[in-house]
């Protein structure tokens, strides 16, 4: 039935939910999202990157206007946040293409590459949530 084209949507979720209410499906689908979560997953992405569009206000601004310096363990932090700044008036479609991603963690690598592009809102959240990570550690003003 699932799999017959000639079967309406309408009518596969009307037999799915006579079976499964769709409450019990809805905490089902929330628990395997959770239970699949990788274990460094520290953010729940989906609910962060909503923001992007706040955060495209004042970030031009903040990378123009911080010069931050890093010690040799801060570098590569440091390169990510110079590439941000330095595509940020940059037009063409694919700027983000040799953007610096050391370190990057399994859980955002995830989210920043789709396939072999790179995305820009997963990968100017993860730019700033190192930064915050390593601010007074190895990147100072």
């Amino acid at each position: 039935m699932l799999l017959a084209e000639e079967v309406t949507d309408e009518a596969i979720r009307k037999t799915i939910f006579s079976v499964i209410p769709k409450e019990r499906l809805k905490l089902a689908i929330g628990m395997i999202d959770t239970l699949t979560r990788l274990v460094d997953q520290t953010v729940e992405y989906k609910e962060l990157f909503r923001y992007y569009t706040s955060v495209r206000r004042f970030i031009p601004k903040l990378l123009a206007t911080i010069n931050f310096k890093a010690s040799s363990a801060g570098q590569p932090v440091l390169a990510a946040w110079k590439f941000l700044a330095d595509i940020e008036s940059k037009i063409e479609k694919n700027k983000f293409t040799g953007a610096p991603t050391e370190g990057i963690s399994a859980s955002w690598k995830r989210v920043v590459f789709k396939g072999d592009r790179i995305s820009s809102c997963p990968y100017t959240f993860w730019v700033v949530e190192r930064c915050l990570k390593v601010l007074k550690i190895t990147i100072y003003i």
